[in-house]
């Protein structure tokens, strides 16, 4: 690896980091408000985070070429597309399994990018990497599972949701060379703020005292596992081979 792969590595790292204490929030907020409220607020709060830093990256990168708004903008709509079913899902799943069971199954991405990747880009990987990834769910495996190899309910919903994470994944692999990175995590947060706020007022409704009770695992969620590391993500991974970037994650 080169000295600018290493740090974009060290930098997913810490999304990574960022996301696992994320697991926690999400558990705290589901005791208050249901799946699509929090993850309504979630990325609204997220995309908000991000509209200065979505401005300045524009003017920036205008003064060197001609930014492709079209393609961000489609970009953005694709890896929200696949973003908001795998946190919709992955939230449900939380809600009736253990934290530690849900960070297993939720890393069961690392397995199917490569698989993915293959199978529609042909993108293959060196030997060590597919060793990488077996350790990697093997002591995943013994860190989260303690014994419980019961399927349940939410386990289905969390292995959905690994793989449309998966999808998201190989999204922003496809658009990363091609958009502004920043304006494409800020899109996609937008419209997976959208689209949960519309089934929030369908099947929610959540009084605004439970949201209150919810406000700091939401800022939480909003700010950080969103507006920061969804960001260190759509940046690293221009910089970064999917599968490596997926197992960091």
């Amino acid at each position: 690896m080169n000295k600018k792969q290493v740090y974009f590595s060290l930098l997913q790292t810490f999304g990574a980091f960022i996301w696992g204490l994320a697991f926690v929030f999400q558990s705290s907020a589901a005791k208050y408000i249901g799946p699509y409220t929090i993850n309504a607020i979630r990325f609204f709060l997220g995309a908000l985070f991000l509209v200065p830093f979505s401005i300045y990256s524009l003017k920036k990168e205008s003064k060197t070429k001609k930014v492709d708004i079209k393609t961000t903008i489609i970009a953005g709509i694709i890896s929200g597309i696949f973003l908001i079913i795998a946190s919709i899902v992955q939230q449900i799943g939380i809600s009736t399994t253990s934290t530690s069971k849900s960070g297993f199954i939720t890393a069961f991405y690392i397995v199917l990018v490569p698989i993915f990747s293959f199978l529609l880009f042909k993108k293959k990987n060196e030997i060590n990497v597919y060793i990488s990834i077996l350790i990697a769910i093997i002591g995943l495996g013994f860190l989260c599972l303690k014994g419980d190899l019961s399927i349940e309910v939410g386990d289905i919903y969390l292995f959905i949701g690994a793989l449309f994470f998966t999808f998201q994944i190989i999204a922003i692999d496809y658009f990363s060379q091609k958009v502004n990175l920043i304006t494409m995590s800020m899109i996609q947060m937008a419209f997976a703020s959208i689209v949960s706020f519309i089934f929030m007022m369908i099947f929610e409704r959540d009084n605004l005292d439970k949201v209150v009770n919810a406000i700091i695992p939401l800022l939480y969620l909003g700010i950080f596992s969103s507006g920061i590391a969804y960001t260190i993500q759509v940046v690293s991974q221009k910089h970064l081979n999917p599968t490596i970037c997926s197992l960091i994650m």
